[in-house]
């Protein structure tokens, strides 16, 4: 995302453009780690995703392994909450048709 300063100068607020560029790809490496209800040997989810990444992307520092792992787990969770939203019915019924009114 781009932000306007006063100025009316455009400046990008990213930090990582490397880690951007890596974003899709390795998200689509971490959608099965987050997605899914799979025990992992016991392993916790956070573990494997950075495992994942780092495995995947040798090039890439601890720090930039941690960005890059915990911005795809917040993205993905977001997902799947909105998912869920739409989902998810009101806890107030009075729009929904009872039978025999």
């Amino acid at each position: 995302m781009e932000n306007q300063s006063s100025s009316g100068i455009v400046m990008e607020r990213r930090k990582h453009p490397k880690l951007r560029a890596l974003f899709n790809e390795a998200k689509g490496r971490l959608d099965h780690v987050f997605n899914h209800s799979t025990d992992w040997a016991g392993s916790d989810r956070d573990y494997l995703a950075l495992r994942v990444i780092h495995e995947t992307y040798p090039e890439l520092n601890a720090d930039e392994v941690k960005i890059l792992t915990h911005a795809i787990e917040r993205r993905i969770k977001d997902e799947l909450a909105a998912r869920n939203d739409a989902f998810r019915l009101p806890d107030d019924d009075t729009w929904v048709e009872k039978p025999g009114t």
